[in-house]
């Protein structure tokens, strides 16, 4: 996030002061009290990051814990939104969000705000302002994500790697410190 856009500083700064309204859960769970996990990524990841993603979402369901994916499509046309085809599974477009990128739709309100989650996880290895937004806005009692200067009032945990661009390590960053909480 070197090179912001005017708009995505003042986007960042808007979602900054917005999410301030909603207040933080007090606790955070450990791995063994986790029930539910929203995981939030981009469509665009690539195939194999896509595997990477099921397969650590079949870790945590092996462990009980329910997994929730919300998934952005940067698109501003419904018609290319793919149907949803598996349970548990949400696809957000462009408009679901103000033009600054904090949540706009009931439906996503209702999933951030509505919902309770023990952990929030951001798969997002770029910088996705909508999923910042997410996670910004989200009611977990623990949220995490990709190390960026700019989201350190987002998450609890930013796990910052050597290899920053590998989701596969970053997911097995982050089961090590999920396990390691409470």
């Amino acid at each position: 996030m070197a090179n912001q856009s005017i708009n995505d500083r003042i986007a960042l700064a808007l979602i900054k002061r917005k999410s301030a309204r909603y207040p933080q859960a007090r606790f955070v769970p450990n791995y063994a009290q986790a029930k539910r996990v929203l995981m939030a990524y981009p469509s665009s990841v690539s195939a194999s990051e896509l595997q990477d993603i099921e397969r650590f979402s079949l870790d945590l369901e092996s462990d009980r814990i329910k997994v929730v994916h919300a998934i952005y499509f940067n698109t501003k046309d419904k018609n290319q939104l793919p149907l949803v085809s598996k349970p548990n599974r949400h696809h957000w477009g462009r408009w679901d969000f103000d033009r600054f990128y904090f949540p706009l739709s009931e439906e996503l309100i209702h999933l951030l705000r509505g919902d309770t989650f023990d952990l929030f996880i951001s798969a997002d290895m770029g910088d996705s302002l909508p999923i910042a937004a997410m996670g910004a806005t989200v009611n977990a009692a623990c949220k995490i994500g990709h190390y960026h200067k700019s989201y350190e009032g987002f998450y609890n945990i930013l796990i910052r790697d050597s290899a920053s661009t590998n989701l596969n390590q970053y997911l097995r960053d982050v089961k090590l410190h999920i396990k390691n909480l409470g």
